[in-house]
């Protein structure tokens, strides 16, 4: 628990949890968006598929968008998942660093 809780410190230290949340909120709102601009993607669950895959960058081609502003919506969906998949490294590195740190810190007072 202990190391959850240096985790969540270091993202809210370095902003990082700011983005995972407006990256999930910005997710949401691209699926419930998508409902309105590309009618052909009619389910929830082929919504967040799309979204999902457009994330990941895979692209499977199974659901596409016409519009331009679906695309546009996509775009900056995709630009901000890479930005949050370059982001978790470098939690990681700064929570191992950290987790390091206190290790030394408590095996040299001891």
């Amino acid at each position: 628990m202990k190391r959850i809780r240096l985790f969540w410190k270091i993202l809210r230290t370095t902003h990082a949890d700011a983005f995972l949340y407006g990256f999930f909120a910005y997710f949401g709102v691209t699926v419930v968006l998508m409902r309105v601009v590309e009618p052909h993607i009619r389910t929830i669950g082929d919504r967040i598929w799309y979204c999902y895959v457009s994330c990941a960058t895979i692209g499977f081609g199974d659901y596409t968008t016409v519009t331009t502003l679906g695309r546009i919506l996509t775009i900056l969906l995709s630009v901000y998942a890479i930005f949050i998949i370059a982001l978790i490294p470098g939690g990681l590195v700064s929570y191992q660093a950290a987790v390091s740190g206190e290790r030394r810190r408590f095996s040299g007072s001891a």
